[in-house]
């Protein structure tokens, strides 16, 4: 397979297991499962088997994500000097799809090798030899599931036994970018078909593919995982549609992230994490096997006098807590029951942005001077330092849609039972901007309000969609478009791009803010750009100018006045020209915005106004 470099954060954030990736020679291959992360031996012997085994020095911890998300801690994806273990800087990538066509011959074949052969039909005619391409073709459904696009049975509408050399086929394209010009032909029995209707969805959910490949019944998902070399032991039962190998909407990543909280990880978590990364592991379980076994605040003594370097800055308590942690004989166990897992509680990160922190991990500084503010901006507090988590839990396909624990597993490794998750940490730094609570709620009391939060939980519901990581609520929906509009106006302020900075919101309960923060898996993290921007006369001229631009659209009045925006309608007055951002911004996939929250509708349909018009009158 050619060698391919592919950033170790990708591996979480948008292209993980089961994503395609596109390799140095234009071909296509599948990130496969992370049961194929850290085996040995690499490259093995025949009949060798390869066992799993994570180097210490790639567990991450976070007590508080972990718990919510059923394991024990989480592993950070392979790449070059991430272990000092052998072999786990590269993962084995699958070619997908199989089907090949030569362009010089128009045959078709599935490919039996590590990468495209040359034709062997140009070949055997004594023709130059080419390279034949992967088809542009594959089906998927929205739970996840992959598989090779059916050209036999397309062609033969799925009647068995229609053929005698079925796979005899041929590629025919006129040169017209549609689907119905580029047809398939069976030179064995002469049937062919071409694509148009493969790629449609019809509103009750059904496909034309999945209802016209074959004659008398539905083409149904199998199930499909060629990532993991398995199928879903029941099948699926999902209808399918055809879409590009380049495709955009062909992986969706589902993950969850958490700002690492002093109060739950502290020096404890740190300490497991310089314990489990110490050469000398073998000699610190020898002195806690030593009686009396397991003396964790002895043991913790003895290697800080025989270490005082390597663990520098810890204190004899948080050691002898990491080491409990880390060497005790009865670890936590991951939850086997992966339907209850919950979503994920912010409530700890909220309660540790709006009090003042100086932390390992955290530190926030309260910022003075907006009492009283004629923009009805709350409590605003600086965050030089924070360090943020994200585990993958799994993907969807065709839709962006929260994907339940339990399905999650299923599609990255073959046992789902395990310990621990794929994800990354990260350093960086972020405002914490917070609305006045009174205001808020007397805003969000308006009639017109509650009337257009209910046009976005109709099509919601209608179709069968939720906001990802978020709630059709107005205080979210204002929270969230919010945070778009203002990181817009600070990618111009500060000179970060807008892929660079990113939201949470807090509003559930009593929450009522927005964390607007960029992070880098560097060591710095950033230069405090964005922090130098918490000042009063920095800060409130940024909000002054978001909330002016958001006044007009150069789509408007269709945007203001369109109410079928976004993924399955989950936005009202939000597009590319107003409101969205790059998807590594927006941890919602840009569902639940509306600028009306904000300045009111200017369409007249509703009348109501908005938060930032409702506090000045």
């Amino acid at each position: 397979m050619v060698e391919n470099n592919v950033r170790q954060s990708s591996l979480i954030l948008g292209g993980g297991p089961g994503s395609l990736t596109v390799l140095r020679d234009g071909s296509t291959a599948l990130v496969p499962g992370i049961d194929a992360w850290y085996v040995t031996p690499k490259r093995q012997k025949i009949g060798e088997k390869q066992k799993q085994r994570i180097p210490n020095d790639v567990i991450l911890r976070d007590p508080l994500l972990a718990a919510n998300l059923g394991v024990d801690h989480f592993v950070l994806p392979p790449a070059e000097g991430v272990s000092e273990e052998d072999d786990s800087d590269y993962l084995d990538l699958t070619l997908f799809p199989t089907w090949m066509i030569c362009y010089s011959c128009n045959r078709m074949r599935q490919n039996e090798g590590p990468r495209p052969n040359e034709c062997p039909n140009c070949i055997s005619e004594g023709k130059k030899g080419r390279r034949m391409v992967q088809t542009n073709f594959v089906i998927a459904c929205e739970d996840g599931h992959l598989d090779e696009f059916p050209w036999v049975e397309w062609v033969h509408k799925g009647i068995p036994g229609a053929c005698t050399n079925p796979k005899n086929l041929i590629f025919k394209a006129n040169g017209v970018v549609e689907l119905r010009s580029q047809k398939i032909e069976c030179l064995a029995c002469g049937a062919y078909r071409d694509l148009s209707g493969t790629n449609t969805a019809n509103p009750d959910g059904t496909t034309d593919l999945s209802l016209n490949l074959q004659r008398g019944s539905e083409f149904l998902c199998k199930g499909a995982m060629p990532w993991l070399q398995t199928h879903q032991k029941s099948g699926c039962q999902r209808h399918v549609r055809m879409v590009l190998r380049s495709s955009n909407n062909i992986y969706f990543a589902t993950t969850v992230s958490s700002i690492l909280v002093p109060e739950n990880t502290g020096g404890a978590s740190k300490a497991v994490e310089r314990l489990l990364k110490d050469t000398k592991k073998g000699k610190i379980q020898a002195y806690l096997d030593t009686p009396p076994r397991n003396n964790y605040p002895l043991v913790a003594q003895m290697v800080l006098i025989n270490d005082p370097n390597y663990y520098e800055g810890f204190t004899v308590d948080e050691l002898a807590q990491g080491l409990q942690e880390a060497f005790g004989k009865n670890p936590p166990q991951p939850k086997t029951d992966l339907e209850e897992v919950p979503p994920f509680d912010r409530t700890p990160e909220w309660k540790a942005l709006i009090s003042a922190k100086e932390e390992r991990d955290l530190v926030v500084r309260p910022v003075p001077g907006y009492g009283n503010n004629a923009l009805g901006i709350g409590d605003v507090n600086a965050v030089p330092l924070l360090r943020k988590t994200t585990a993958l839990r799994g993907f969807s396909r065709l839709f962006s849609k929260d994907v339940t624990a339990s399905m999650g597993r299923q599609l990255l490794r073959r046992d789902p039972i395990r310990s621990w998750l794929p994800a990354i940490q990260q350093s960086g730094e972020g405002i914490l901007i917070t609305l006045d609570s009174d205001k808020l709620n007397k805003w969000a009391g308006q009639i017109g309000v509650g009337q257009r939060i209910q046009l976005i939980q109709d099509k919601l519901l209608k179709n069968n969609r939720t906001i990802p990581g978020g709630e059709a609520e107005a205080k979210f929906v204002l929270l969230h478009t919010f945070a778009h509009v203002l990181i817009q106006e600070l990618v111009i302020e500060c000179g970060y791009t807008a892929a660079a900075l990113a939201e949470r919101i807090y509003s559930s309960g009593d929450k009522n803010g927005i964390l607007i923060y960029t992070a880098s898996a560097s060591a710095d993290g950033t230069m405090g750009g964005l922090v130098e921007m918490s000042s009063p006369e920095n800060l409130l001229k940024a909000i002054a100018n978001a909330i002016t631009n958001a006044r007009w659209c150069s789509n408007d009045p269709v945007c203001m006045g369109d109410t079928t925006h976004g993924n399955s309608g989950s936005n009202l007055a939000a597009c590319h020209n107003c409101c969205l951002l790059p998807e590594t911004a927006c941890e919602h996939f840009n569902a639940g915005l509306d600028r009306g929250m904000l300045i009111g509708d200017s369409s007249g349909a509703q009348d109501f106004l908005g938060y930032f018009d409702f506090i000045l009158q």
